[in-house]
């Protein structure tokens, strides 16, 4: 079982810098980190970026009247002092993956690449 897959269990804890270790060693593991990467998951686009440094997945609106570029929202960072996620963000039960759903579609390809 490689890093990334170990991960699944005991997420409870976790230090943001072991969390941020599990993603590096997904995204290692599929040659994608310092790698911008569009995906969709459960119809719903992400821009996904992880470096050695952190990770960030910011959603993209759905929207297109709004303006040029990546207009979005960030809803998981990862550095390796703290976490950052919607649901520490926002008032209401959030939609969006935590870091911790970050590292399982990450290592199980739980996603399209767009």
């Amino acid at each position: 079982m490689n890093e990334a897959n170990a991960a699944f269990e005991g997420f409870e804890g976790m230090r943001p810098y072991d969390i941020l270790k599990q993603l590096i060693a997904a995204f290692e593991s599929k040659g994608w980190i310092n790698q911008n990467l569009r995906i969709k998951r459960r119809d719903r686009r992400y821009w996904l970026l992880c470096t050695q440094s952190g990770f960030l997945a910011y959603r993209i609106n759905e929207y297109c009247y709004i303006s040029h570029g990546i207009p979005g929202w960030p809803v998981c960072i990862v550095n390796h002092d703290y976490i950052i996620d919607d649901a520490h963000m926002s008032a209401f039960e959030s939609i969006e993956p935590n870091a911790y759903d970050w590292v399982r579609c990450i290592a199980e390809g739980d996603f399209d690449i767009i």
